[in-house]
């Protein structure tokens, strides 16, 4: 990892925020399924991710409000998958679902 670099890729579905000290899926729900999410399908997903032990982890959780506000960053201008401008890190891969940030 370079000197004061934030977002690590860890080549196994991954980032790592070096700054917060926390672990994201690089692609959201859309990204991974193709189709929208619920609240209720959204605490479904993190239930088989961690009975998968999804990154040899078994602690996911929903992010809360403050873990997303720490994802923004004005700076960065990725894109969503309506090619809407989403300011988040570009590790994180072009065409997530705009609501989710």
């Amino acid at each position: 990892m370079a000197e004061g670099e934030r977002f690590v890729d860890n080549g196994d579905g991954t980032v790592t925020d070096t700054k917060y000290k926390m672990m994201w899926l690089k692609e959201d729900y859309y990204q991974r399924k193709g189709k929208w999410c619920n609240w209720m399908g959204a605490n479904k997903y993190v239930k088989l991710m961690n009975e998968k032990q999804f990154a040899g982890h078994s602690d996911w959780r929903l992010p809360k409000s403050q873990d997303c506000r720490n994802l923004y960053d004005h700076e960065s201008k990725n894109y969503d998958f309506n090619d809407d401008i989403v300011h988040i890190d570009y590790i994180f891969p072009e065409g997530c679902g705009f609501t989710y940030w």
